[in-house]
């Protein structure tokens, strides 16, 4: 007690006793799912999944990956991560094991309103020490707990600071070339354009945008994907959405503008569809800092 009473000594004063250190001005993990995904699995295509407003933290376990983030290659070894953030373009292909369920890809998303003091890890993969193994077992022991969030936001916490330290992987595995140029490129265009449509008409705006036909853009698309335009852009926007009520960033009839809807109504509509309750109902969840719906 008496070295804690001599290090408060050489603190300053507070200068407004009424104002302390705030948890959300910190580095606070929300929203914690952890799931694997196995080596035997047939790798997805490029759909929902690879361009989303979470942050995946992404771990090889046995078997080697490589991975498409924003247009840059980059192959993980075993024991290797990569964190990536919202609204990067990502897709992973996993190597062959030598069992089958032997190894694979263990994910962590989460949703993080302030990211300051994590930014060198975006497009920066790192080498796993023991320090960081043996604080993602602190981690995954507190997630199968009852009531552990905080704990779990903790450890997490945690971790991504630690990864800050860590060794990068060589630069020779995270500046490979990408596999097809030119769908990657069409994919992070149909990605900027749902961002900020200029057209209520998503698809024909977004054909105009990148000088095609609407027949044309929804073949290719087909073909890079397989799925439909349309319903991938129905979910993208949903998706982004609720991430936009979730962190207040703007309100319901804003969301529904700034992504091409033609009324309030057609938004809350497709919203409800998809989340199972109206941007109203959702937006009055998030104020009353209630649990937030699966």
């Amino acid at each position: 007690m008496r070295r804690l009473w001599e290090t408060v000594q050489t603190w300053m004063p507070p200068l407004d006793f009424d104002k302390g250190i705030r948890i959300h001005s910190g580095l606070v993990p929300d929203s914690i799912l952890i799931f694997q995904r196995h080596a035997h699995e047939e790798p997805n295509v490029a759909g929902y999944g690879f361009y989303h407003s979470r942050y995946v933290l992404g771990v090889a376990v046995d078997c080697p990956m490589h991975l498409n983030i924003a247009g840059q290659g980059v192959y993980l070894n075993p024991d290797e991560c990569v964190l990536i953030f919202p609204h990067q373009f990502h897709e992973r292909h996993v190597e062959s094991c030598s069992a089958k369920g032997s190894g694979g890809w263990l994910v962590i998303t989460f949703d993080l309103k302030n990211a300051v003091g994590i930014e060198c890890l975006k497009d920066a993969p790192r080498c796993l020490r023991k320090n960081e193994t043996d604080i993602l077992q602190e981690l995954f022991q507190s997630y199968g707990r009852a009531h552990a969030g905080l704990e779990a936001s903790y450890h997490l916490s945690r971790l991504l600071l630690s990864l800050t330290q860590a060794p990068m992987i060589p630069d020779s595995r995270n500046s490979l070339p990408t596999e097809d140029p030119e769908r990657l490129a069409l994919l992070q265009s149909v990605h900027q354009y749902l961002e900020n449509p200029t057209d209520l008409s998503i698809l024909s705006g977004m054909a105009r945008a990148l000088h095609l036909k609407d027949s044309v853009l929804r073949r290719r698309f087909q073909k890079y994907t397989g799925r439909s335009l349309a319903e991938y852009a129905r979910m993208w926007r949903m998706e982004y959405a609720r991430k936009m009520l979730r962190n207040q960033e703007a309100n319901v009839t804003d969301i529904a503008t700034r992504l091409g809807f033609s009324s309030i109504q057609s938004f809350s509509q497709a919203f409800k569809a998809m989340h199972g309750l109206s941007p109203k109902q959702y937006e009055r969840l998030v104020r009353k800092n209630q649990i937030e719906p699966t």
